[in-house]
C-alpha cells in the first residue's frame, strides 16, 4: 500500500478505527498483541518485574509513528534483532512477549479499515 506524506500515523489510525484515546494506544496494542499464553500473566509479571516488557513497549512506541508497512517492518526487524541478541529465556525463548505476527496483522487491519473509512489522510 503506497501512502502519501500526509498519511496519518499508526497511532492516529488505530485510535480512529478502535475509537479510543491516543493515551490508551500503547496499552491496547500491547494487550491485543501479547501471545495468548501470557495474557493472564502480564499484570503479575509487570507488578513483580516492571521492566520485563520494556522492549515490547519500546516497539509499540516506535510503531505508533509508522505510516507505512516498510517503516513497521524495519522497526520489527530491529526489535527482533535486539531480542535475538539478548536471548532472555522467558521473554524471547518462552515467548512471554508481544507477537510480531499479531502486530503486522493488526497494522494491516487498522490501515485497511482506515482506508475504508476514508481516514487515510490527515485532516
Amino acid at each position: 500500500m503506497v501512502m502519501s506524506e500526509k498519511q496519518c500515523s499508526f497511532r492516529d489510525m488505530f485510535c480512529r478505527v478502535q475509537k479510543c484515546k491516543p493515551e490508551d494506544f500503547e496499552s491496547r496494542v500491547f494487550h491485543q498483541c501479547l501471545h495468548r499464553r501470557v495474557r493472564w500473566l502480564a499484570g503479575i509479571i509487570e507488578f513483580f518485574i516492571p521492566s520485563f516488557f520494556m522492549s515490547d513497549l519500546w516497539l509499540i512506541q516506535e510503531l505508533a509513528k509508522a505510516k507505512a508497512a516498510d517503516e513497521l517492518m524495519a522497526t520489527i526487524q530491529m526489535y527482533q534483532h535486539n531480542c535475538h541478541r539478548k536471548r532472555a529465556f522467558l521473554h524471547d525463548i518462552a515467548g512471554f512477549r508481544i507477537s510480531c505476527g499479531r502486530i503486522i496483522r493488526l497494522f494491516d487491519l487498522v490501515m485497511s479499515e482506515a482506508d475504508k473509512m476514508g481516514n487515510g489522510a490527515s485532516p
